[in-house]
């Protein structure tokens, strides 16, 4: 099937709406290139290929799969049929007399939900997914919980209203183009447990004023700080600073 232009394409089974396809956000025209599934599954639904289950569940907006220890889940899709602005993630569900904690925001969960302004993540939250909040273009605040230990690749891609981000302390390193296009950054507090900026990581964040990096960090990847032209006050612990 060939690749089309769409804004969001929604799929309603059992009850459960959920995006169904493989999202791209292009960076220079913020549209979506949408490849549409074609083995979907009526027992359950199918988001990814490497997503396939047959346990996950709907709570209101949220979609959620339960992951192999059978305590926890993730949040793997977000209707913002509200039109909400703020939202706060919740830190425990219960499905079928069972509670799960929710522990992890997948690949794409939030991605485009251009109403949001401000999210709450709760302190069970450890991980954020490749491309989570991508396109949020009117995601002004986020604050990561303490227990943050991972973010994905293009994480914040093209959040372009994203003013301020403080990062989990527990995280390690900022991934290719984490914060890329984010053109209202202008404050970022970075805790001393990242070592490794990898490529295009504040790529294009035009606002940045000023960026203290912590002495942990070790490496800093290929046009890290490309486009930005603001004070970036590098320690002498940087081994290795690819250009």
């Amino acid at each position: 099937m060939n690749t089309n232009v769409f804004r969001k394409i929604w799929v309603s089974l059992l009850g459960c709406v959920s995006l169904v396809g493989e999202i791209g956000l292009l960076a220079n025209t913020g549209e979506m290139t949408v490849d549409l599934v074609t083995d979907i599954q009526y027992k359950d639904f199918v988001l990814d290929e490497d997503q396939k289950t047959d346990v996950k569940f709907c709570q209101g907006n949220y979609t959620f799969r339960v992951l192999p220890d059978e305590q926890s889940v993730e949040i793997v899709g977000f209707l913002n049929s509200a039109s909400e602005e703020e939202i706060i993630i919740p830190a425990t569900v219960t499905h079928e007399g069972v509670d799960y904690s929710v522990v992890a925001l997948a690949d794409k969960s939030f991605s485009n939900c251009n109403d949001l302004k401000k999210i709450q993540v709760p302190s069970s939250v450890y991980s954020f997914g490749e491309w989570c909040f991508s396109g949020c273009t009117n995601l002004e605040n986020i604050q990561m919980p303490t227990s943050m230990k991972t973010i994905g690749r293009s994480c914040f891609w093209y959040c372009t209203n994203l003013k301020s981000i403080q990062i989990g302390e527990g995280v390690e390193i900022l991934p290719d183009r984490c914060f890329g296009y984010c053109s209202n950054l202008a404050a970022i507090e970075i805790p001393a447990t990242v070592t490794t900026f990898e490529d295009y990581c504040f790529s294009s964040c035009s606002s940045l004023e000023q960026i203290d990096i912590p002495y942990s960090v070790t490496f800093i990847g290929y046009h890290c700080f490309n486009y930005v032209f603001r004070s970036v006050e590098q320690p002498k612990t940087i081994r290795n600073i690819q250009t």
